[in-house]
């Protein structure tokens, strides 16, 4: 159960908590308590100004949640990704691809405050880790694509922005997580070829294997025949029957 609203929690923050919402909600709370007090019946317009709010409140999120559902191919523009800079799209079913970019996002804005270290301090990204389990798990039916062509990489890196110390923008890959992938032709191309290879040096092995095998055996049979037998061998003499008369 604790599990469970630690889940929600993360996801109200990550999913819903934006800006907009926040700033409307509490007008209309602040707008309810000026008009209770002008008015002097503070009860009633703050239980409208909640009323009001809470349905405010629900509307932002079923808003959120139908543009998360459309978004099935998020362009993050050109990202860099173990040492290679490219563009880069992630596609799936339309929430799993708005977790990861929402976690993203999320991860941005909560260590903006460190930009000016080299490292992110341990227990800021302990608070930050079950974020990252959600976007695992959201990750299992994403794929980051490379546009135009046949790559799809096999994970995708959170990354922060910091500054250096020459005071220039740097990217730092806090996290990353597994996504399902094709290798691309040139890759499967190289594995059939190295299985081919891996497949004749065995056949190469069991063939040299057995023709040892066999200029062994021959070489014994060889040395029998020339060092002979060390059991007695007997002969026997042949009578030879003497023709019959018929016969002659």
């Amino acid at each position: 159960m604790k599990e469970a609203f630690k889940k929600l929690g993360c996801m109200i923050r990550r999913d819903h908590l934006s800006k907009t919402s926040i700033v409307t909600c509490a007008m209309f709370l602040a707008g309810a308590g000026v008009a209770g007090l002008v008015t002097g019946a503070l009860l009633p317009w703050s239980m409208a100004g909640l009323i009001f709010s809470g349905v405010l409140a629900g509307a932002f999120v079923a808003c959120e949640e139908r543009s998360m559902r459309r978004m099935k191919d998020a362009d993050m523009g050109y990202w860099h990704q173990g040492g290679i800079g490219y563009f880069m799209h992630l596609q799936g079913p339309g929430r799993s691809v708005a977790v990861v970019v929402k976690t993203q996002k999320l991860l941005e804005r909560a260590l903006k405050k460190y930009a000016r270290e080299t490292a992110v301090p341990p227990e800021a990204m302990k608070r930050l880790e079950p974020y990252v389990r959600d976007a695992q798990e959201a990750g299992r039916a994403v794929k980051a694509v490379v546009p135009n062509t046949p790559i799809e990489l096999p994970t995708f890196e959170f990354v922060r922005t910091y500054f250096n110390a020459a005071g220039g923008k740097e990217k730092e890959m806090i996290a990353a997580i597994d996504l399902p992938h094709a290798p691309p032709p040139w890759e499967l191309e190289k594995l059939r070829r190295e299985a081919e290879e891996r497949q004749r040096a065995a056949d190469e092995l069991l063939q040299r294997k057995l023709r040892l095998e066999t200029e062994e055996r021959h070489q014994r049979i060889v040395d029998d025949i020339l060092q002979g037998t060390s059991g007695a061998v007997t002969v026997r003499a042949l009578r030879l029957k003497p023709k019959s008369a018929l016969s002659q």
